[in-house]
């Protein structure tokens, strides 16, 4: 078994099984964070671009929807209502796993996980991205934790 370059640097991981694979996961770094937030703010443009070339509108009801799916994207940022909503839908739940395992599974893509997800594996997988991602400020780590210090 070979040793993965974020066992290597001492990062916490963790592994989550989908599909009967197990995976390993790592916390996201901030340009994957970055690539998460653009991934969660295009969403409301795709919705209104894909709902505005199934129906056959006038012009001021695609400028309506264009404004508002605009608006909604504008309030999609890291830390945000939008932001933590987005985290929620199945496509973000996708993203969320490859961008969690493309260092220690560079040749799975989305499109791979997209299709052996399901939606049993969903609250394993928010779980592991949540503890690894998502400790509060001033929260103590666990025992055991890099930065624990209570065996000491």
């Amino acid at each position: 078994m070979s040793t993965s370059l974020v066992d290597l640097a001492g990062t916490k991981t963790r592994s989550v099984t989908v599909a009967g694979v197990s995976y390993t996961l790592a916390p996201l770094n901030l340009g994957q964070f970055g690539k998460l937030e653009d991934f969660l703010r295009n969403q409301p443009i795709l919705r209104a671009k894909a709902r505005a070339d199934s129906l056959v509108l006038p012009e001021e009801a695609r400028r309506i929807i264009w404004e508002g799916a605009v608006k909604e994207s504008e309030g999609v940022f890291l830390g945000s209502d939008g932001f933590n909503a987005g985290l929620k839908s199945f496509p973000a739940i996708c993203e969320m796993l490859a961008l969690s395992i493309e260092a220690n599974h560079p040749k799975v893509t989305r499109e791979m996980i997209q299709k052996s997800v399901t939606f049993e594996d969903v609250p394993e997988i928010q779980q592991a991205f949540n503890e690894l991602n998502m400790k509060k400020k001033g929260e103590k780590p666990k025992e055991g934790e890099e930065g624990d210090d209570s065996g000491k």
